[in-house]
């Protein structure tokens, strides 16, 4: 799925409105219609129960089409029955957008209908009982022009924020930032339309000084924003869902883009059809050189996931302290043992030695000993096969960057974001970051996995894939030596790269989340992300899961 950034939106927004063609206005209606399925309907929505329940939903709207976004809202959830909703627009201008403007005149209209509902009612209570039957709803509009205009927010509330949309380009400031601020200390459930309010669509600089909603929930139109994809920015967002309004799907199709959220669709186009008369040869032949005395579960737990991977063969390449271990816990594999009993020493006596393997990842539990660097120097010295570098490769290239130059080409690096700044350097916010391991993708022709909640994948050519598959139970030892065996059997089994990075950490994730869902992220360890390989791999073949 490619993300586009707000400008693109927008355009789709106007082309929308000229070829569908549908009113500006109307438009809004629809946006907002959808909003109100997902505050009535979705399992997810706070308001769960709106009808059983006495809740009270305040919306904070703007003055531009953001806000006539949560006017609309509020008018709708009118119609359809919610008791209480408070309405409060935020005067931070002096001028209304013509959107706003007449959604304002159409819920005063509302307002006025049932004030005379009400009135109606209590004249015939009044002549029956001679006592009022109190209204069972109620809808009203208030204005915010300085902080004494603040409205008193229960924990028991729904805020709506719709003040400022994805057109936001500058800081809020005055009291505008004040209620912000506000909002945020309530401990009210907060649902942000579009975007939250203050958070811009890409770059954001100097977030830590700028007011912006913190939301429980966001529905965003159509698509991600680039900056819900960065961790930092979660506080902000809460949980992302995309709400379809109806842009035209061809033209957005059409518009250039380098950015892509990995979907299941997506991963399943990827894999490969595994024919019936295929042998083991067909598959691969993976080497994982992995391993030093007290950190032999790293080779095993990669060459576990390896094994489930789908790789052929594999071969493990572990220090004399290893031997036992891998023949015992994983008897599927070849081992190789290295001449010292503690650690790696040499990888390979001649290039040729190399040359029987479709694909290399090193780096698990190595260690960082003397002997270790140079082994790992020559192995990127003996192939141009891409291979996946990972934990104490990363290291040992981090303290010795004139090797740069001999990393294979289009190789792939997973880095945690320490390791990245070992690497790369240190940016000063997530969309910096972004840029920088972008240009590092390109300048050192390699693929880099940054790990993280939200998975960031550069490639050589300047693309970027986000994953967003997992859960905060993978923050667990081991978690990475899974990904770097995922990974290497993919590149054995043939699969590009490219291919490689998107299914493996689209697998990884995946894996995750069932054996989180079944076991809870508190009680999962890395071992059980190997345990639901299988389960990743039937529910992309066969929708189970």
């Amino acid at each position: 799925m490619k993300i586009l950034t707000a400008e693109q939106i927008r355009q789709a927004d106007q082309y929308t409105i000229q070829n569908e063609p549908i009113s500006s206005i109307d438009l809004m209606e629809r946006a907002a219609s959808q909003c109100v399925d997902w505050l009535l309907y979705d399992e997810d929505s706070p308001l769960g129960y709106c009808f059983s329940f006495d809740k009270t939903l305040k919306i904070f709207s703007g003055m531009g089409n953001n806000g006539g976004d949560g006017l609309v809202i509020a008018r709708l959830l009118a119609e359809k029955g919610l008791s209480n909703i408070q309405v409060f627009i935020i005067n931070y201008s002096d001028k209304y957008s013509p959107d706003c403007e007449e959604n304002i005149k159409r819920l005063e209209k509302v307002i006025q209908k049932l004030e005379k509902k009400k009135n109606k009612s209590n004249k015939k209570a009044t002549l029956a009982t001679r006592e009022p039957i109190p209204t069972q709803q109620h809808l009203s509009l208030h204005y915010i022009k300085s902080v004494s205009d603040f409205p008193e927010i229960q924990a028991s509330d729904v805020v709506i924020d719709a003040i400022f949309g994805s057109g936001l380009n500058k800081p809020i400031k005055d009291f505008t930032a004040q209620l912000i601020a506000y909002l945020n200390h309530s401990k009210a459930q907060i649902i942000a339309i579009d975007i939250p309010s203050g958070l811009f669509a890409e770059n954001n600089e100097d977030i830590e000084h700028r007011a912006i909603i913190k939301a429980n929930h966001t529905l965003t139109f159509e698509g991600y924003k680039l900056a819900f994809l960065y961790d930092q920015n979660y506080v902000f967002t809460g949980k992302v869902h995309i709400v379809h309004i109806g842009l035209d799907k061809n033209f957005m199709g059409q518009q250039a883009s380098d950015l892509f959220l990995l979907t299941k669709q997506d991963i399943y186009k990827k894999l490969k059809v595994r024919p019936k008369t295929a042998h083991k040869g067909n598959f691969g032949h993976a080497l994982l050189v992995v391993g030093s005395e007290g950190k032999m579960g790293a080779a095993v737990l990669s060459a576990k996931a390896c094994m489930r991977t789908g790789v052929g063969l594999l071969t493990v390449h572990v220090p004399k302290c290893g031997y036992n271990i891998m023949q015992t816990a994983i008897p599927e594999a070849m081992v190789v043992v290295d001449k010292k009993k503690k650690s790696i020493s040499k990888i390979c006596r001649e290039s040729t030695d190399l040359e029987k393997y479709t694909a290399i990842g090193v780096g698990c539990g190595l260690g960082k000993g003397e002997k270790t660097v140079q082994a790992f120097h020559d192995l990127l010295k003996s192939t141009s096969m891409p291979m996946v570098i990972d934990a104490d490769g990363l290291n040992i290239l981090a303290e010795n960057l004139s090797w740069w130059d001999f990393v294979p080409k289009h190789s792939i690096l997973t880095p945690h974001p320490k390791e990245f700044e070992r690497l790369f350097g240190r940016a000063n916010n997530p969309y910096l970051r972004h840029q920088l391991q972008i240009a590092m993708s390109i300048q050192r022709q390699v693929f880099i996995i940054l790990k993280g909640a939200t998975t960031c994948i550069t490639t050589p050519e300047g693309k970027t894939y986000f994953n967003t598959q997992g859960n905060a139970g993978m923050a667990t030892g081991g978690s990475g030596d899974v990904l770097t065996g995922i990974l290497t059997s993919l590149l054995a089994q043939g699969y590009t790269p490219e291919e490689a990075c998107c299914i493996g950490t689209y697998l990884h994730g995946t894996s995750g989340n069932m054996a989180a869902k079944r076991l809870s992220q508190e009680a999962m360890i890395a071992g059980d992300i190997i345990k639901y390989l299988s389960k990743a791999f039937r529910s992309l073949h066969y929708g189970e899961g």
